[in-house]
């Protein structure tokens, strides 16, 4: 399984610079963290030029650190934790989750001339932690940014156009939390999010703030029952990311165990056009579908459906959409 889970992996992460691992001892990673020894951590090696522009981030622990180059687009994102699957992952920290963060660099634009890292907790227990103790749920960095997740510390800085990094303190920015799912959100509403699975399904409304946040969908907690009765054992607790960018949808793969597919092909960050099926966790071999996923912009419901309570609605004889 670990041969079958690497080789998606590469495939999917095909853009990806290489991880290294090598000793860090001298880093402290606890109550303080050795801001100064990181950020000479970082500078020991020149960056491939694929990564040129974008950002380089340590994982770093007791023993160890692991060095992961992210090119300047939102395709190189990379997701942080203890699951096998995980791009930057450590099983060496027990207080880490198994997928705690996704970190997405932001490409520049005429408003921000530098490439920026926008960091997501993915709902876990323990969030983010930043240098003086204080919790954070996400964070849009523009120059460095450092935290620690459990006994281990991850450390992000700009990588310039010769490759070299560029520890410097920058701006930092919170936004919303990714929030609780099920309850009808407030402000705007940017559209209905549906999901089916061979024998029922359910819809429910997202709301355009928490979407340019980020929601999660997969088996956890802060989904409400009649939408978590829907999603399959083979869905991942943590399966996908779903982004409003530039008033478009997008889908992250959260380095689930049994992917995300579109056009029966496996994704990685992906583009969802409206009403287009997003497969979670199938095998296209054998036209086996476990939960489907469309995008509605707008607060019309799909045919179909009939309201229910608290901005669920449920599916009931049709079977063939």
């Amino acid at each position: 399984m670990d041969v079958e889970i690497q080789s998606r992996v590469t495939a999917v992460t095909s853009r990806m610079c290489a991880t290294r691992i090598a000793p860090l001892r001298e880093v402290k990673v606890g109550l303080r963290i050795d801001l100064e020894a990181l950020r000479e951590s970082a500078q020991e090696t020149t960056a491939e030029p694929s990564a040129w522009g974008g950002y380089r981030v340590l994982l770093c622990g007791e023993q160890h650190t692991i060095t992961w180059d992210l090119p300047p687009d939102p395709d190189s994102y990379v997701v942080v934790g203890r699951h096998p699957s995980a791009r930057l992952r450590t099983d060496r920290d027990d207080r880490i989750s198994l997928r705690h963060v996704i970190m997405i660099p932001q490409p520049c634009s005429p408003t921000s001339p530098q490439t920026r890292l926008l960091v997501l907790d993915l709902q876990s227990s323990a969030g983010l932690v930043d240098p003086e103790g204080a919790r954070h749920r996400t964070l849009l960095a523009q120059g460095e940014v450092v935290f620690r997740l459990g006994r281990s510390a991850v450390y992000a800085c700009p990588i310039d156009r010769q490759g070299i990094a560029m520890p410097a303190a920058g701006a930092l920015e919170q936004l919303a939390a990714i929030r609780e799912r099920g309850a009808t959100p407030d402000g705007e509403i940017a559209g209905r999010l549906e999901l089916r699975n061979e024998q029922q399904g359910a819809f429910f409304l997202l709301g355009r703030k928490e979407l340019e946040t980020g929601v999660v969908v997969g088996r956890t907690k802060y989904f409400c029952e009649p939408v978590s009765a829907i999603l399959h054992d083979f869905i991942s607790r943590a399966h996908v990311l779903l982004r409003l960018e530039a008033g478009v949808m997008v889908a992250y793969d959260l380095c689930s165990l049994g992917g995300t597919f579109l056009d029966d092909g496996e994704v990685g960050r992906v583009e969802l056009p409206a009403g287009k099926r997003l497969d979670l966790a199938c095998d296209p071999a054998e036209e086996q579908r476990w939960v489907s996923l469309k995008w509605h912009p707008g607060k019309d419901a799909p045919i179909g459906y009939e309201p229910g309570a608290s901005g669920i609605v449920q599916l009931r004889n049709d079977r063939d959409r």
